[in-house]
């Protein structure tokens, strides 16, 4: 049998106009989730790489961390060796003098009294002498105990010596604590023989 269409053409063309708005919809619609789902593809590979640089930044930050620990340990440690090397270059450029002790003890040795020997260590000077008579032994004494320089606490003992030309001689040693002792820097030595 033949086909009458018994639609009127208007009814056709709307209907064909509809089914081509649909088609053109679910075509849009599809493109529309392609293009997201590759926009998503792209946006994840990006994150993964971020995410890559983010991990080795961490890491990175960590072993600055360990760096930056160890860096504080030297720099402590050249402080301590700073201190140590300052005082080490003090005590060697720094030297006690004698000089006004020496130049006190010609003032203060009486004339019948004669050294040995004398020796300074640090703070401390020890007399090793010789008199013809206990009263200069006294004197000596007497005066080293006045004088600003020493600090003598007990008297010497003393001991007989051979007699020297039918002269008795008496041996004693005094040990004494030192006062006003001058220490003189390296750089003011040289200062004093410029001037």
């Amino acid at each position: 049998m033949i086909k009458i269409n018994l639609l009127p053409i208007e009814d056709e063309l709307k209907q064909a106009k509809a089914t081509q708005e649909v088609i053109v919809y679910f075509a849009a619609v599809l493109i529309t989730i392609l293009a997201l789902f590759l926009h998503n593809s792209s946006l994840s590979s990006e994150l993964s790489s971020v995410r890559k640089e983010i991990n080795e930044i961490n890491n990175k930050i960590n072993s600055m961390k360990e760096v930056e620990n160890l860096h504080k340990t030297i720099q402590q440690k050249k402080a301590q060796i700073a201190a140590k090397l300052a005082a080490v270059k003090k005590v060697t450029e720094s030297q006690v003098t004698y000089v006004r002790h020496l130049d006190e003890m010609q003032n203060i040795i009486p004339k019948g009294v004669w050294l040995n020997s004398l020796s300074f260590t640090g703070s401390t000077a020890v007399f090793e002498c010789k008199s013809s008579s206990y009263y200069e032994i006294s004197e000596f004494y007497n005066r080293l105990k006045n004088s600003d320089f020493f600090i003598v606490e007990n008297f010497p003992s003393i001991i007989e010596g051979s007699p020297e030309g039918g002269i008795p001689v008496y041996k004693f040693k005094i040990t004494s604590a030192l006062q006003n002792l001058k220490i003189e820097t390296a750089q003011a030595k040289r200062d004093n023989k410029k001037g």
